[in-house]
């Protein structure tokens, strides 16, 4: 004890000595060359640890100062002369110990703390630390030292000025990087370090004793204190190039000193203290940057921040985060969005990781996450409804772990958690599924992968968003939509509506042209269909491949184009045998057959021989139910050459006898017929002659038949096995080893008349039908018989009443194109009359044969035949319309996508009867179409002017900006200078040119470029779109002084002259095309002053814009998205139940059966905008306005902003490009 006390006397004389030194030198010498030398660098590292060791000393004051207060020495002296040393002495180390000397001495027990304060010396030694921070442990010390003397007796409040400069100083610390090496490449090492570490939380204590002013805090440090911390949060720290988890590491601590900012303070302190932070938050959401790694990192500081304030001021915050949703800037409400997903992430954590007292109101957040997923921006969109499917799902998943624990966290939880919130959620991603941009509608399936397990069901209008993503034309969405089914299925194993649309989506896309879709598909096969069927629990799945043939179909194609190993197959094959045996019901073995027919046909040997000789005892169960029949024909023809001799040989036996007494329903005959040939061939290669001659028995047992009913004469009792004998041998004649003799091709066509030949016996309707497909079955095979045939088809299909039959006439011909192209194509004219049949079935059999034609080149396109399709989107029919839409938007859009430029001004003319116009470029051989079919819709009535104008709305949404333009040019030349010209004549023509002057006036041929601002997160195409618009923009301007104008003026002085209606539509083509350019009107039309008037005084009064060509629709149900001003669209395959049955006398293995495609394409409008010329009469016009796909909330204001930067650039708009309104 009296050595530690000597030891603390030697200590307080070591430092008396030296402050009497400093203080001498406060008031000494004035030179600064003198002042440089008076203090050396050893003395002020003797003195600082004497002092620091002082300091350290626990208990009782030191006595030195009242030593030196008796001496004379002032404590100003002191100051003044710890300024003189530290401005004008040596730097670097010596400055360092000189300011932990000063430091210490402030932070010595009992010193005049107040009075040793200089600002020159303070500021001194702020430096001091700047520079030698987390590389000298005397740093450390300075700060901890002067963190003393704040806190117990150093009163900075005069002294305000210092203390923002000081925060200033040392609070961009939290972000310096000290690198250890750097690499020739420009990277460098850190090294996080001890040192560091402790430099940062001394650091941090230091800044909180600064903002404490007593027991309070100053507001104003506070602010520049989180303002300085603001760069760090979003990963901004001083070396750009540091390595990321340093600046994650700088980030944290910085987050670690905030978390317990306010717990520093009391009272009144604290809420002030929890406001900073708050402001922080704010300022750091107004401060977002554009870089998406800073802005994520950014995104999570300030969620972390948010979660540190008490309840009151957290709702304050949500509020503001909605208002920044609205903000003008979209990387504004990025970022708004990615912290309100982080924020409601973090209400999911358990309870202990998140701050007490923390409670959201997530639903206000949640509406106004909702409300940006309708932004223009399509990534904002993107992500609003990516945060909505993370807030929703994650609330609703903890709800049900832990609810009492997220009540506390979350306010008004059951808001969230209900099913209006869920519904409202569903519909928004049902509605977002058909967005204009892909990624939206990807996110849009996200959010219904997610949400819909929270449901007890999934509603038909999801199921349908599903399966309309399965045909998009984006491999992303596709692919989404393939991850989605399979998620809903796991979801809903049991429920026959996940288990439908799994089938409907997975299987098409398991056939898809990208590899990646397949091979997901393909896995999602595997572990979700062939599994559930192993296991026993793919019931339903079996019960839709029974019910719905499309599904069988999918399912064969898929077992052909994929591999799979005899491991994975063997165990599916048992259970499916084994179920099959012990059914009693024939009627509900048809799914077990179809899996197990394909599962043979890859590995025959998995067919146990037991199982296979029982059906041959219930194959008369079979008869009755064609579907089951079928498949267990085929199960056995697909493993023929594996089963034994003797069942091959009674399995044939058997078979025959069936067929020769036409007792096999017509469904399954042509699989008995296949079954019979493959297994009479296998007998027949063992050696066994006596087995070629059951097909051979088959043949003479219907030809014996044909005779015995011809004699009879009574062929409508007759008529079913006469249908089914008559079916028989057209299916034979399709073997390649079978030849049909004379006598039996004279006998079918004898029952293609109307009365059997010789008697007055009728021939019923049914039998022609199949007589007429049987011999176009025995065409296919034998040219000589084609040639005979050929023209007899066309007479026929021309004057027989019975819609059977031409359906299958039509069929034989376009087959027997695919096989003897020069001898129909010729009459390809013929075939396409079959557009205007009575009978919808035969109108869309003809417009999936002609498109199957014209999708494998055996059919030119050719001008008739595009308008013969064009014919089906105003059938009166609306199957055919939507068939007729969707292959001309999928399979022949992609063959021929020019097809609408190319014929719009051809189509014109032609829709109008004036198809030998000299621009028209058709056929000789197609004329006759063209007469009989378009000019149907020539004609002045409203229905007519309607159909038209649906057409033309077709054909221009399909079409380029680039495109449009040169159509309007094309239009203006070829229609209404011919008009000028006097080369067409008014009255006969006078449809043409309204049509002309409605379409150049509509909304759809107003070419869409214009200019906007593009996000890093958008598709560079669309900023190329950008510029190409402003090209066409300049040549759009210069066309329309130059050429245009010239003819709307010639054209109205001809019309006047005329007294003609359609002056209205001129003036409303006007008012639209000079819209961008009402400051120059009277400019562009100084040729006729009046008619300038009148185009200003239009405008003024009703502000004309674009209209387009059709209403939409009233029903809000069948509206559609291109109507709405959406450009996607994307035709969807329907459900089954709206197939059109085969024609009579062909099945689907037959290759006249041409495959109907499905159907449901976009819904059209109802009508065409009523005509406009009515209102320059002085009757009333009405108009609706296209409504638009997307809100336009805040739409003015940013209009108002984006119209000052891009004035110039409307001003110079083209003619086509009139805003619309």
């Amino acid at each position: 004890m009296v050595a530690e006390s000597g030891r603390t006397r030697e200590e307080e004389g070591r430092v008396m000595e030296l402050i009497r030194k400093v203080a001498g030198g406060g008031e000494g010498p004035t030179n600064a060359a003198e002042k440089s030398g008076w203090f050396t660098e050893r003395e002020a590292f003797e003195g600082a640890e004497s002092a620091g060791r002082l300091v350290a000393r626990a208990g009782g004051e030191v006595g030195l100062w009242g030593v030196l207060a008796a001496e004379g020495v002032k404590p100003a002296s002191i100051a003044r002369g710890f300024s003189s040393a530290l401005s004008s002495g040596p730097g670097g180390r010596a400055r360092l110990e000189l300011s932990r000397f000063y430091a210490a001495l402030l932070a010595l027990d009992g010193s005049p703390a107040q009075g040793l304060f200089e600002e020159i010396a303070w500021s001194c030694a702020i430096a001091s630390v700047r520079t030698h921070f987390a590389a000298e442990g005397g740093s450390v010390e300075v700060l901890e030292n002067l963190t003393k003397a704040i806190s117990e007796r150093l009163n900075l409040n005069a002294f305000e000025s210092t203390i923002t400069t000081t925060i200033e100083a040392l609070a961009p610390l939290s972000r310096e990087v000290h690198a250890k090496s750097v690499s020739e490449d420009g990277s460098i090492e850190v090294e996080i370090t001890g040192l560091w570490e402790k430099s940062l939380l001394a650091l941090f204590r230091f800044l909180v004793a600064v903002v404490k002013s007593g027991e309070g805090i100053r507001s104003s440090s506070a602010v520049v204190l989180m303002r300085s911390l603001q760069p760090v949060l979003a990963l901004e720290v001083s070396n750009r190039k540091a390595p990321t988890k340093v600046k994650q590491w700088l980030r944290q601590g910085t987050l670690g000193f905030l978390r317990g900012f306010s717990g520093e303070f009391q009272g009144d302190g604290r809420s002030t203290a929890s406001k900073a932070v708050g402001a922080l938050a704010r300022h750091c959401c107004i401060k977002a940057p554009e870089n998406a790694e800073a802005r994520e990192h950014g995104s999570s500081s300030v969620a972390s921040l948010a979660s540190f304030l008490p309840s009151e001021q957290a709702a304050e915050f949500v509020l503001f985060l909605t208002k920044m949703f609205r903000h003008p800037q979209t990387n504004q409400r990025v970022f708004a969005l990615e912290v309100a997903q982080r924020l409601a992430e973090i209400c999911f954590q358990p309870g202990d990781s998140v701050p007490q007292g923390f409670h959201l109101d997530l639903t206000t957040l949640v509406q106004g996450i909702l409300d940006r997923a309708l932004d223009k921006a399509g990534f904002i969109r993107v992500k609003a409804i990516t945060c909505v499917s993370s807030i929703v799902c994650g609330v609703c998943k903890r709800y049900n772990e832990d609810q009492a624990n997220l009540a506390t966290k979350v306010k008004d939880l059951d808001a969230i958690v209900g099913e209006s919130m869920k519904r409202k959620v569903i519909a928004l991603a049902i509605g977002r599924s058909k967005d204009s941009k892909p990624a939206v509608r990807k996110a849009a399936l996200s959010l219904l992968e997610n949400v819909l397990p929270l449901c007890e069901g999934i509603d038909s209008k999801s199921v349908q968003a599903i399966t309309s993503a399965s045909h998009d034309a984006y491999v992303s969405v596709r692919k989404q939509a393939a991850v989605a089914a399979s998620s809903l299925y796991n979801s809903f194993r049991d429920k026959e509506f996940s288990c439908r649309m799994w089938l409907q989506v997975v299987l098409p896309l398991s056939l898809d042209a990208e590899p990646t879709i397949q091979n997901k598909c393909k896995e999602s096969f595997q572990k979700e269909f062939l599994n559930s069927i192993s296991c026993g629990s793919g019931g339903i799945f079996l019960r839709l491949l029974e019910l719905e043939n499309n599904f069988a179909l999918l399912f064969r194609k898929v077992m052909n184009e994929t591999k799979f190993t005899h491991s994975q197959l063997s165990k599916v094959a048992r259970v499916l045998q084994e179920s099959i045996q012990k059914m009693d019901d024939a009627s509900t073995e048809a799914g077990h057959w179809i899996v197990l027919s394909e599962v043979v046909a890859k590995y025959p040997s998995l067919l146990k021989g037991d199982f296979i000789q029982g059906t041959l005892k219930k194959l008369d169960a079979y008869i009755g139910e064609p579907k089951t029949l079928a498949r267990v024909m085929q199960t056995t023809a697909n493993c023929a050459k594996s089963l034994d001799r003797d069942f091959s040989l009674e399995m044939c036996k058997v078979v025959t006898q069936r067929l020769r007494t036409f007792s096999v329903p017509i469904d399954a005959i042509s699989y008995c017929l296949a079954t019979l040939h493959q297994l009479s061939q296998t007998l027949s290669s063992s050696g066994d002659g006596t087995c070629a001659n059951f097909v051979s028995s088959v043949a003479q047992g219907a030809e014996q038949f044909f005779k015995e009913s011809m004699e009879e004469k009574n062929l409508v009792a007759l008529q079913k096995e006469l249908a089914s004998a008559i079916y028989t041998m057209g299916e034979l004649s399709l073997l390649k080893s079978f030849h049909v003799s004379a006598g039996v091709v004279t006998l079918v066509q004898g029952m293609t008349s109307d009365r059997l030949l010789g008697s007055g016996v009728c021939i019923p309707h049914a039998i022609l039908a199949h007589s007429w497909a049987c011999l176009g079955k025995f065409c296919h095979g034998d040219e000589e018989l084609a040639k005979r045939f050929i023209p007899l088809f066309f007479h026929e299909i021309k004057n027989t009443n019975i819609s059977a039959v031409r359906n299958n006439i039509m069929l034989i011909l376009a087959d027997l194109c695919t096989k003897y192209t020069s001898l129909v194509d010729v009459h390809i004219g013929e075939i396409a009359q079959c557009f205007h049949d009575p009978s919808e079935m035969v109108r869309r059999q003809t417009l999936i044969a002609l498109a199957s034609l014209l999708q494998q080149d055996f059919l030119k396109w050719r001008g008739p035949i595009f308008h013969c399709f064009l014919l089906s989107l105003v059938d009166d029919s609306k199957a055919v319309q939507s068939l007729g839409n969707f292959l001309l938007s999928t399979s022949l859009s992609h063959k021929a996508s020019l097809l609408a430029y190319n014929f719009f001004v051809q189509t014109l003319f032609a829709l109008n009867g004036h198809s030998s116009h000299t621009n028209l470029a058709m056929g000789v051989e197609s004329q006759t179409l063209v007469t009989t079919n378009i000019r149907d819709l020539a004609g002045s009535d409203e229905a007519s002017r309607q159909k038209r104008c649906v057409i033309y709305h077709h054909l221009l949404k399909r079409m380029a900006p680039e495109h449009k333009f040169q159509i309007a040019a094309k239009l203006c030349e070829d229609c209404i200078g011919h008009f000028v010209e006097n080369t067409l004549d008014f009255d006969t023509h006078s449809e043409v040119l309204r049509d002309t002057l409605v379409v150049l006036s509509s909304k759809e041929i107003k070419a869409d470029i214009a200019v906007q601002s593009f996000e890093a997160e958008e598709d560079r195409k669309l900023a190329f779109a950008a510029v190409k618009g402003k090209l066409i923009s300049a040549m759009m301007k210069k066309h329309l002084i130059g050429a245009i104008v010239p003819l709307i003026i010639e054209l109205k002085g001809i019309l006047e002259a005329r007294k003609s209606p359609l002056l209205g539509i001129l003036l409303n083509f006007a008012c639209a095309v000079l819209k961008e350019h009402k400051e120059e009107v009277e400019e562009i039309l100084v040729a006729d002053n009046t008619f300038a008037k009148e185009v200003l005084y239009e405008m003024q009064q009703e502000n004309k814009s674009r209209q387009p060509l059709i209403r939409p629709p009233e029903t809000p149900g069948l509206e559609s998205p291109i109507l709405k001003g959406n450009t996607f669209s994307t035709p969807v395959a329907p459900a089954t139940a709206s197939r059109s049955p085969l024609p009579v006398g062909t099945s689907s293995k037959t290759p006249l059966a041409a495959e109907v495609l499905q159907e449901e394409g976009m819904v059209t409008a109802r009508s065409v905008q009523i005509n406009s010329e009515k209102k320059y009469l002085g009757s009333t016009k009405t108009s609706m306005e296209n409504g638009e796909n997307l809100p336009r909330e805040n739409s003015a204001k940013g209009g108002q902003e984006e119209g000052k930067s891009n004035n110039e650039v409307r001003r110079l708009s083209s003619l086509f490009n009139a805003a619309a309104d």
